[in-house]
């Protein structure tokens, strides 16, 4: 159900009925899946809502019928506003860090590699254009699906809203809600249905069946174990029919690119592949349908509707990191395991190639292996449990930044500082947050899960039994928290490491696959999981849209003033009338609220 893909068992020892079950549990727990229930109830709330409006409400009526009309005989929507004019913002001084001294920084003088100044420049000269230009700003005029030219800030959100305004943005948000509800199924299905038509049939070719069925006892129908292997590759569920995983066919490029293609789709780059189906869409509907509108409305704000689809600019940064991480396992698999004696020195090139690009594309989420993990150098073991760890962090900043509520999230204060100041120089700290509150949040759990496995396994691990170390617990730790599957095993057994664990180990061992798998999902404050009309929701719009508007804060401050004024004057008011009707004072008899006394003109 978590996908994580440790197994204590081998797969192929047990029925073919619980082979089915496996299969409906990592469906069941698939990120599409679980996502895609959260989006079917928010259309479900947003239609309520929007049917309510209109029932109730004259000016919602005529507001629909209006944009019916903008639809039928303009083609466009009608532009009802000019842009805002720019307001001077205020100025807070200088808050990048440029200014401190090397011993002020980072910890005292002891820099990361990456906080040097040459690789700050380097990185700038050589990156720098390129994400400027994937970087630029939405303008109001891209809106061509509202009535109005929607005031918006540096990152796209809008601002100063009316109420009208709002009722007209729900509209669009909701048509992109139910296009999305059908969408996101299509997705999962037909990247499923792509690899099962390609690897269903290569499976009963006889060099291929005979392979399944010879590989070890049961007699394994070749059919099952490829729609099997399409379902765990997609889900990244990491399990497999074959005890070996996929060691047997590592000379099979075939089925080794389609079912890479199954992981690539189903988590890696998946907001990626989302966000490209949605832009291709774009391009072919008419422009001025109601379709093309939710399209671009989903490519301009996607994170209002969807957890996981993200800014342009934000999925080309998820692009190259995920690219360079799994660039980076594949050049250090071929470098640090040349020469290596238990790596078989006379594998193809080719071979070698491709099955050290599989390993790493695996390495982030799927767990499916070409060559067993405890052949492999020491040095690429540690980089693998590192990257294990580090598999969901590109997915989760770029879920965490991209939020509508981030500074809400965060818990900053957003009245310190204004727009221009968090994007130039609070941006980088923002993310840095991210990462810290991310750190929190694991690395207690992992060391207490260690800690309390090395107490329960101390005999194995003293003796040492064959196959235990230290190392191997945190690996496998490690591997369960980052749902990947990844195991060093044991020397005389195909199955997991921890299927020589004690059972309590094993309990400890779920609840860190529970909760690795639980980081993932977005923080409590999060638009694309708050339901429509609720309290929340309308308190955290109110908030970012003055935490956008330099003068929202301003305003209100103005509006409160004035209301102490007028309840001020009311009260002097009050008392000459008092002091006129009784000088002694001793009359009890007062003014009712409502009746010219203060409590009246402040309900007014």
């Amino acid at each position: 159900m978590t996908d994580t893909g440790l197994n204590t068992i081998n797969l192929g020892d047990i029925t073919a009925w619980q082979q089915a079950i496996l299969c409906i549990l990592m469906v069941m727990g698939d990120l599409t899946l679980v996502s895609i229930s959260m989006v079917m109830v928010r259309r479900y709330y947003f239609g309520k809502k929007i049917k309510a409006l209109l029932k109730t409400s004259k000016t919602g009526r005529d507001l629909a019928k209006e944009i019916e009309e903008g639809h039928q005989h303009h083609g466009n929507l009608r532009k009802r506003r000019k842009d805002m004019e720019d307001r001077p913002r205020t100025s807070y001084g200088d808050t990048s860090a440029d200014f401190l001294l090397p011993q002020h920084r980072g910890y005292g003088g002891f820099p990361a590699p990456w906080e040097h100044d040459f690789v700050k420049i380097a990185f700038s000269k050589v990156f720098g254009p390129s994400f400027r230009r994937i970087g630029s700003p939405l303008k109001a005029q891209d809106h061509h699906y509202l009535s109005f030219e929607p005031s918006l800030d540096s990152r796209g959100r809008f601002r100063n809203l009316t109420e009208e305004q709002e009722h007209e943005l729900g509209g669009v948000e909701y048509r992109a809600l139910i296009f999305l509800s059908w969408m996101l199924p299509i997705y999962t299905i037909s990247w499923l249905t792509f690899v099962t038509v390609v690897l269903v049939p290569y499976s009963t070719r006889a060099e291929v069946a005979s392979i399944i069925r010879s590989a070890q006892p049961g007699d394994l129908r070749p059919e099952w174990w490829a729609f099997f292997v399409t379902i765990a590759s997609y889900t990244n569920g990491g399990l497999n029919l074959l005890n070996a995983n996929m060691i047997p066919f590592a000379h099979d490029y075939l089925i080794l690119i389609f079912s890479g293609i199954g992981i690539v789709a189903g988590n890696m780059f998946y907001p990626v592949f989302l966000r490209l189906f949605i832009w291709l869409i774009s391009k072919v509907v008419p422009q001025h349908s109601q379709l093309h509108h939710s399209l671009s409305f989903l490519l301009h704000h996607p994170r209002r509707c969807y957890l996981f689809l993200f800014p342009k600019k934000n999925t080309w940064y998820l692009v190259g990191i995920q690219s360079g991480i799994t660039l980076l396992g594949w050049m250090l698999f071929e470098i640090l395991d040349i020469n290596y004696q238990a790596v078989d020195p006379g594998l193809p090139v080719g071979q070698r190639i491709m099955d050290g690009l599989y390993n790493s594309n695996g390495l982030r989420a799927s767990g499916a292996y070409t060559i067993t993990l405890s052949s492999i150098s020491p040095a690429l073991q540690v980089f693998y449990m590192v990257v294990m760890y580090l598999s969901a962090f590109p997915i989760i900043m770029s879920m965490r930044q991209t939020n509508v509520y981030e500074e809400r999230s965060l818990g900053v204060d957003s009245n310190e500082k204004t727009e221009e100041d968090r994007e130039g120089s609070g941006g980088s700290s923002l993310l840095a947050m991210h990462v810290r509150n991310q750190l929190a949040y694991d690395l207690w759990w992992l060391i207490l899960s260690i800690f309390l496995i090395a107490i329960i396994e101390r005999t194995s691990l003293g003796q040492p039994a064959p196959g235990f170390s230290l190392f191997s617990v945190i690996f496998e730790v490690v591997s369960a928290y980052g749902t990947v599957g990844f195991s060093l095993g044991l020397p005389a057994a195909d199955y997991s490491f921890c299927g020589a664990w004690h059972a309590l180990s094993k309990l400890i061992l779920i609840s860190v696959m529970l909760r690795g798998r639980h980081r993932i999902l977005p923080p409590a404050i999060d638009r694309a999981v708050l339901l429509p009309g609720e309290r929340l929701m309308l308190r955290l719009d109110a908030e970012s849209r003055s935490r956008t508007s330099p003068d929202a804060d301003e305003a209100v401050r103005t509006r409160q003033q004035h209301a102490r004024i007028r309840e001020e004057e009311s009260g002097a008011q009050a008392e000459r009338r008092d002091g006129k009707q009784d000088p002694e004072g001793d009359d009890d008899v007062g003014e009712s609220p409502g009746e010219g006394g203060p409590n009246g003109v402040l309900s007014s």
